[in-house]
C-alpha cells in the first residue's frame, strides 16, 4: 500500500525532532500504532522514557466494549 510518491527517511530520531522544535509552541499528543514499521512503537516507548517524565499511571490495556473485554490498545 505505501508505493509510489512516498518517501520515508530512516533516522534513529524518528519523529522526535518534531516535537522538540514545537514544544513550548503547542500541545501535542503523540501517537504510533503498532503496524507501521516506518513508525514502530518500541521507537515511541523510548522516546517517551527518554524524556524522564514521572509516570502518573500504569501502563495497561484498554477495552471499547466491556462485554466481550477485548482489548483495542494500551494506555
Amino acid at each position: 500500500m505505501c508505493q509510489g510518491d512516498i518517501v520515508y527517511d530512516r533516522l534513529e530520531i524518528g519523529s522526535q525532532w518534531v516535537w522538540e522544535s514545537l514544544k513550548g509552541k503547542y500541545r501535542m499528543l503523540k501517537f504510533s500504532g503498532d503496524t507501521d514499521g516506518a513508525v514502530p512503537t518500541t521507537g515511541t516507548l523510548n522516546w517517551v522514557r527518554s524524556m524522564n517524565r514521572p509516570t502518573l499511571e500504569k501502563w495497561r490495556p484498554y477495552t471499547i466494549d466491556p462485554k466481550t473485554n477485548d482489548t483495542a490498545g494500551f494506555i
